[in-house]
């Protein structure tokens, strides 16, 4: 899958228009010391955004996340969803049916 999706240099793709908007970032560790990948999802409009290159800027974050770490490739990490203020604007199952099944066959 990554060598199809072209994983290896997802890092180096320009997503500065969707990092401006904060909705995914990294930020902060659980108690173990794992990193957190944190997901503000009232920030996300579906109806202004393909799906396609949100899953894309989403890999991107969680790889340049774990190529950050000590322990790459052997990297674990949360995600934390912030669901605060989450309306039918911010549902975008167009962009779930892609991104859920990435995350759960690659990032276990």
């Amino acid at each position: 899958w990554r060598h199809d999706y072209r994983v290896d240099g997802i890092v180096d793709e320009d997503f500065s228009d969707l990092k401006a908007r904060h909705e995914v970032y990294w930020g902060g560790v659980d108690k173990k010391g794992v990193p957190t990948l944190t997901w503000i999802l009232r920030k996300h409009d579906a109806n202004n955004q393909r799906p396609e290159k949100f899953v894309r800027f989403f890999i991107h974050q969680i790889e340049s996340g774990m190529r950050a770490s000590p322990n790459y490739p052997n990297t674990t990490f949360n995600i934390m969803v912030d669901l605060e203020g989450v309306g039918l604007q911010n549902n975008d199952t167009e962009m779930v049916a892609h991104l859920q099944p990435l995350l759960v066959s690659n990032y276990p």
